[in-house]
């Protein structure tokens, strides 16, 4: 699955470099992976052995260290300056903010199409915003919604350009079985193109979601990325 990995940490055991990165009895697996230049870092999550949780409205945490006991912790989306959800926020099966269809005030999640990450009855998917207001997926247990799409059925969103210079560090998901969760995020400012070209190319994701620039975080056990203080609306954590 992963393209040229560097270098390999199973979360909670340190491994030797390897071709490639195999999920271990956790079902979490951390990878470090280079793709066009660029360096990231992968979270394979395997939701059959692990609970994939949206946490932080009401209790935003102001550091990591208020987060508590994690094996895994990502900024999940885009939000307001009062850090409630711009979008779909659906938490433990309740949902605390309806789903976002309007043009809104410009910014990446008004690029459209954006779209929603959710697990349901049937597993982890990555759907097209107006496909989910058409159809809301069955048993939904979380849900966040962000935009814009990276990639929608294999295809790179159409308002990337390969040429741009606006680059921050940047995190996305997607979910290439309804069983596993990818979370990923860049060592260094990249593109948007850039990443949407990572998760298609570099990662096989057929659908990918960007979660945000700038704020992005990722806490796993080889240490932290990226932001690493202040508030993240909303966090996808793996306890």
């Amino acid at each position: 699955m992963f393209s040229l990995p560097i270098l390999a940490v199973h979360l909670g055991f340190v491994a030797c470099t390897t071709p490639k990165a195999q999920p271990t009895e956790t079902g979490l697996t951390e990878t470090r992976v280079s793709h066009q230049g660029q360096d990231w870092v992968v979270v394979r999550i395997d939701l059959r052995k692990n609970e994939l949780l949206l946490e932080g409205i009401g209790e935003q945490p102001n550091s990591l260290n208020d987060l508590g006991p994690h094996r895994v912790a990502m900024n999940a989306g885009m939000y307001m300056s009062d850090l409630s959800p711009v979008g779909l926020y659906i938490s433990q099966g309740v949902e605390h903010a309806p789903l976002e269809l309007g043009p809104g005030g410009g910014g990446n999640f008004f690029l459209k199409p954006n779209g929603v990450f959710s697990i349901a009855q049937d597993g982890a998917a990555v759907t097209e915003s107006t496909a989910w207001a058409a159809s809301p997926r069955p048993g939904t247990v979380m849900a966040t919604q962000s935009g814009p799409l990276l990639v929608q059925a294999g295809v790179i969103h159409p308002e990337l350009n390969a040429a741009s210079t606006s680059t921050y560090t940047r995190n996305g998901i997607c979910a290439p079985d309804p069983n596993t969760a990818l979370l990923f995020i860049s060592l260094r400012p990249v593109s948007l193109w850039r990443a949407a070209s990572f998760a298609r190319d570099g990662l096989g994701c057929q659908d990918a979601l960007y979660l945000d620039g700038g704020v992005s975080m990722l806490s796993a056990e080889s240490g932290v990325l990226g932001k690493r203080g202040g508030a993240w609306g909303g966090l996808l954590i793996v306890r």
